[in-house]
């Protein structure tokens, strides 16, 4: 598949690009960057639905490690969905691709929206 091909190949140059000029530290990561880690976000939705109507409902969004990479102080992590989804919410809207690298268990990077095919 394509798409998984320019995603792993993205993951793999930032894990590269950050290793190159990372020095120790300390070993206290801020946030699990673990596989299968999810995080769910709860809250209330309001927003303009069109021409007077008014959009409120409670809403639920998952994010979700995908793939982890660790290569010496850097770790990066492949991340599905994100409170940022939401900003210009529709009924059709699904949980984008992110990449989230952090750097001496401190440094966090995070990427906009991954293109998807």
């Amino acid at each position: 598949m394509k798409l998984k091909s320019i995603t792993t190949s993205t993951f793999l140059f930032f894990v590269v690009l950050a290793s190159s000029a990372v020095a120790a530290e300390s070993t206290y990561s801020l946030i699990p960057l673990v596989r299968g880690e999810v995080w769910t976000y709860r809250g209330h939705l309001d927003g303009d639905a069109g021409p007077n109507k008014v959009l409120s409902k409670p809403i639920e969004w998952k994010e979700e490690v995908l793939e982890v990479l660790t290569l010496g102080n850097v770790t990066a992590a492949l991340i599905k969905g994100h409170p940022d989804d939401l900003a210009f919410y529709s009924k059709d809207i699904k949980p984008g691709r992110y990449l989230l690298v952090e750097v001496n268990h401190g440094r966090l990077y995070f990427t906009k929206r991954l293109a998807q095919r």
